[in-house]
C-alpha cells in the first residue's frame, strides 16, 4: 500500500504543477489597446469615461459632417473631414477603426 500512495502522490504533484502553469498562462493575456489614453487615465473608470467621450465626440462630428453634406456646404464639410481625421489619429490606435 505504501507504494501506491507514493505513486498517487507523485501523480497528484505532477497534475497540480500542470494546472498551476495553465492558470498562469490564462491570466497573462496581452490586450491590444484601441484608444490612446492620456496619462491621467490610470484606473478603469477613468478609461471608460474617456472612451465614452471619444465615441460621443466622433459621432457628433460625423453627424455634423452629414448635415453639412446634405446642405451643400462642401468647404465646411472638407474642413470638418480633416478635423475628424486629426482627432481620430490623436485618440485612436487605428484611425480607420469603426467606433
Amino acid at each position: 500500500m505504501a507504494k501506491t500512495k507514493k505513486k498517487t502522490q507523485k501523480k497528484d504533484k505532477k497534475v497540480q504543477k500542470a494546472q498551476e502553469s495553465k492558470a498562469i498562462q490564462k491570466t497573462i493575456i496581452n490586450r491590444e489597446l484601441v484608444y490612446l489614453y492620456p496619462e491621467d487615465c490610470t484606473d478603469t473608470l477613468s478609461r471608460k469615461a474617456f472612451r465614452q467621450k471619444v465615441r460621443n465626440k466622433i459621432r457628433k462630428m460625423e453627424r455634423d459632417l452629414r448635415k453639412m453634406e446634405q446642405q451643400g456646404n462642401e468647404k465646411k464639410a472638407k474642413a470638418l473631414v480633416n478635423k475628424v481625421q486629426k482627432y481620430r489619429k490623436q485618440v485612436l490606435a487605428d484611425p480607420n477603426m469603426e467606433v
